[in-house]
């Protein structure tokens, strides 16, 4: 199936992130590399999650953005990395338009079992959105550090990387109408894009009753929107 033309528009970019590598946001190819023992998981570090861009996203323009890629519990894949990340290693050692729409497929068949899918899934279900009408892409598309929000972000220079060489070109190429940021870490990284976007910022306060009372302006702000 051939790409939209947002989709490809979006291919465009992820082909400068490849050519940049991980030293594109890091500063160098092995920093902040998830202490790894297992070699498929170390290979797996080093391959960007860019995301994805659903077939309908262009009437809606919905963006998600996350912080970063999980590292999972231990040494070994979840079953969803097992199923997506081959696609995004056929991607990297075979950059094609065919081989990145499969990457994007596996990762939104994958979508739902991440952190952003189960906290903001049902708030976007409720309101009738599936896969199809958003996009999601992570402000860090690497794995960093234990992958917590600080190993990914610990400082303004690394907030300002990832802004201006991964994120803005995205941002202009998606053209977002409505962005959904997944904490406040990822709505940091928005602020110093290029491309003009006030986020609507999902609460991630570990008291689930702060977080669900902030939320309901999440909500609500969600619905004026759509």
């Amino acid at each position: 199936m051939a790409l939209t033309d947002t989709q490809r528009a979006t291919y465009q970019v992820v082909l400068g992130l490849l050519k940049g590598g991980r030293g594109l946001l890091f500063g160098s190819a092995d920093a902040a590399l998830p202490p790894r023992t297992s070699k498929v998981i170390a290979g797996d570090d080093l391959i960007p999650q860019f995301g994805f861009v659903g077939r309908d996203y262009e009437s809606r323009r919905i963006l998600i953005i996350g912080i970063n890629p999980g590292n999972g519990p231990d040494g070994s894949r979840t079953l969803s990395d097992d199923e997506m990340m081959p696609a995004l290693h056929r991607f990297v050692a075979e950059p094609t338009e065919v081989t990145y729409e499969a990457a994007s497929l596996a990762q939104a068949k994958a979508f739902p079992n991440w952190l952003a899918s189960k906290e903001i899934g049902p708030i976007l279900e409720a309101e009738g959105l599936t896969t199809n009408d958003v996009a999601y892409a992570n402000a860090s598309p690497y794995r960093a550090g234990n992958g917590e929000a600080k190993d990914a972000f610990p400082n303004q220079r690394r907030i300002r990387a990832a802004a201006d060489a991964w994120l803005s070109p995205l941002l202009r190429a998606l053209m977002p109408r409505v962005v959904l940021a997944h904490g406040q870490v990822a709505a940091n990284v928005l602020v110093h894009c290029t491309f003009p976007t006030v986020p609507i910022v999902y609460n991630r306060n570990r008291n689930l009753r702060a977080r669900s009372a902030a939320n309901a302006e999440f909500v609500t702000r969600l619905r004026a929107a759509l």
